[in-house]
């Protein structure tokens, strides 16, 4: 969708949405009173404005710093035949969130993005060694004059630039913040009420949600709820950043009047070297080539401004919103660790006595788990496996002092405080803790699984999509038949036995001698023996070869 095929709803629509969502139950009805159109018609016009990419996405901007971040602007001069290359490897980084190439010797620039306990200098590093630039800057910023990229569509003027202010520290954040955080970063759903959605897949009822938000904006955390835009689909198709080497006693009138400027969205002092004497940084946003030169001329006449580098944008290689998780290890992005557990006689509690309960209850019991569930009231299958004996119970309300010594807990409860609670307190005391569907508040998740006599399959979807984890497993279900226990116990066997014979197979001999289709032929005929004795000639064939 392009800007002349936008009507004046959708003009107006745009410019309130790059302002700032209402922090409201139903934000959408809220924007359509202002429009004198109905919420579901803004919400059809927001959706058709996001599916045809004139926004990006609609979610807050943090102040990095009060997270515990520090952004920093990288440049590096890279051969123009290895520019492709470096920008697989600088994307790759989570802490990437803009990537461009530059018309400049200085033609690679990115800002990137670190938990303030990360070893910059050490990342800048291993990426110098990684992409082999002939040269290569850290640019931090100093001082932030103006941080808004507003794109007007109406034609009605001038958006206040922001208060300067230095980079912000860190504030303290709890548990509940971050999981509003977490949450947050995901876009604003195209429903009656957004914040319902996601206050259900932090953990919270949407009240507490909302007033968890506007916590943190008034901290500072949470500097404005936007949608961001395309410029070029907005009809901004040219970009400039340009350096501008200014005396420091000039650095904040300069600012205030490069800040002044619609067309300049973002305003930074940053450090300066002998090499590289530029100190103030703009952006700036125009329509034609010929506009932004003379915006840039502008600036540097009014102002007095000499020396100054302007670099246009040749290339966008990424460009989004920074990740934000609570501990430093997850700034390379959330990876998983799949594992599996061994419960067998250890004590595995499970807070909760519905029929979500119950199911988590039976897998550890297939497991030999010494499962304990904590619960006021047990439904009917709890009450039997308590009173056979085969689980402990106390029916009572949750209290921290239950999670000493466990070592697993899932949380399965109704009640969405109750779980906050028990994950609080788990993650404190280094327990491994699972809340039902509600992956931001677990340090492990449960895959979709099936069994085959002692295989097993796992589907995991990092907790994004259970549904489609059991879907992938039950497709999974009509490939591995139980012949598949039958081949892994002949092929456990045949392993027993080499060892006792003193053959060794290594990886990879198994893997040439594993005929997976006509070991498992032989099997579904019956003939497991003759099955068994292919796989050892094999095996002692590969030995023998070895030897000689």
């Amino acid at each position: 969708m392009k800007k002349d095929k936008l009507d004046k709803i959708d003009k107006r629509l745009l410019n309130i949405l790059q302002l700032e969502i209402p922090l409201k139950r139903e934000p959408y009805a809220a924007i359509a009173n202002s429009l004198g159109i109905t919420e579901q018609e803004t919400i059809d016009r927001v959706q058709r404005l996001k599916s045809s990419r004139m926004i990006r996405y609609i979610s807050p901007i943090f102040n990095a710093g009060t997270l515990g971040y520090i952004s920093t602007l990288v440049a590096a001069s890279v051969p123009e035949d290895r520019v492709d290359e470096a920008v697989r490897i600088v994307n790759a980084l989570p802490g990437v969130s803009h990537n461009y190439q530059r018309k400049h010797y200085y033609n690679l620039w990115f800002t990137l993005t670190l938990p303030e306990n990360v070893d910059r200098e050490a990342v800048l590093h291993k990426l110098n060694d990684e992409i082999g630039p002939e040269a290569i800057m850290d640019l931090p910023a100093l001082r932030r004059f103006k941080a808004r990229a507003f794109f007007d569509m109406e034609g009605r003027g001038h958006v206040p630039a922001d208060t300067p202010a230095e980079e912000p520290e860190a504030v303290p954040l709890t548990v509940t913040d971050w999981a509003v955080i977490v949450e947050l970063q995901h876009d604003l759903p195209f429903v009656s009420r957004p914040f319902d959605v996601m206050a259900k897949n932090a953990g919270f009822n949407t009240e507490e949600f909302l007033k968890q938000c506007r916590s943190l904006k008034e901290r500072g955390v949470i500097k404005r709820y936007n949608a961001a835009m395309r410029q070029v689909k907005a009809g901004f198709a040219v970009n400039a950043m340009v350096c501008w080497s200014v005396p420091d006693d000039l650095v904040k009138k300069a600012s205030r009047k490069m800040s002044a400027i619609d067309e300049v969205s973002h305003c930074y002092e940053r450090v300066s070297y002998e090499y590289w004497p530029y100190n103030l940084y703009t952006m700036i946003h125009a329509r034609t080539p010929r506009e932004c030169r003379d915006i840039v001329r502008r600036i540097a006449e009014g102002i007095g401004i000499g020396q100054y580098e302007v670099l246009s944008t040749v290339r966008e290689f990424k460009k989004e919103r920074v990740s934000y998780r609570p501990f430093a290890a997850d700034w390379m992005g959330k990876r998983y660790y799949p594992v599996s557990l061994d419960v067998n006689g250890k004590r595995c509690v499970v807070v909760g006595g519905g029929e979500v309960a119950l199911r988590k209850v039976n897998v550890l019991l297939e497991h030999d788990a010494l499962v304990q569930v904590i619960s006021p009231e047990l439904c009917p299958d709890l009450e039997d496996l308590f009173t056979s004996g085969r689980i402990m119970a106390a029916k009572r309300p949750y209290a921290d002092s239950d999670l000493a010594g466990a070592f697993v807990v899932i949380a399965a409860t109704d009640d969405i405080e109750a779980n906050r609670k028990v994950a609080a307190e788990a993650q404190k005391l280094g327990v491994l803790v699972n809340v039902v569907d509600v992956p931001n508040l677990s340090n492990f998740i449960v895959p979709s699984y099936l069994r085959r006599g002692d295989l097993t399959v796992a589907v995991f979807t990092g907790g994004r999509s259970p549904a489609l984890a059991h879907r992938i497993k039950e497709e999974l279900e009509d490939i591995f038949g139980d012949d598949y226990a039958a081949l892994l116990a002949l092929v456990g066997q045949v392993r027993s036995e080499l060892r006792q014979g003193g053959v060794t197979a290594t990886g990879e001999d198994w893997q040439r001698a594993l005929d997976i289709n006509m070991l498992l032929t032989l099997i579904r005929e019956g003939k497991n023996d003759e099955a068994k004795q292919r796989l050892m000639e094999s095996l002692e064939r590969h030995d023998l070869n070895e030897r000689e």
